[in-house]
């Protein structure tokens, strides 16, 4: 498997700069930095991606889990934040009926 690191400040000039960032770009991201135990990295992303106006869907959180599961030290801390996020984001979906499980 090859890997690469990426800077999250060059990340960031892809939105500067005018590219068009979408959940899945997000998400795969998170993930491949939660996977490689880069768990600040996921997170930052995860807080760039609620700044640009994204909520978080069941891909993100999913991605954060598995991000806070590969950092032994601090990831159960983590988790218990992810899925308290979780809960709020249910009762909001709850409220407005809007589950799509597709």
């Amino acid at each position: 498997m090859y890997g690469i690191l990426i800077d999250i400040s060059k990340f960031s000039l892809f939105i500067i700069q005018g590219f068009r960032i979408e959940y899945r770009t997000y998400n795969a991201l998170i993930a491949a930095f939660g996977k490689h135990n880069q768990l600040k990295m996921a997170f930052q992303l995860a807080d760039e991606m609620v700044e640009l106006g994204f909520t978080p869907n069941e891909d993100t959180y999913a991605s954060l889990l598995i991000a806070c599961n590969a950092e032994k030290n601090a990831g159960f801390k983590y988790a218990i934040e992810v899925i308290l996020n979780i809960y709020a984001y249910l009762s909001v979906a709850k409220k407005n009926k809007s589950f799509d499980f597709d």
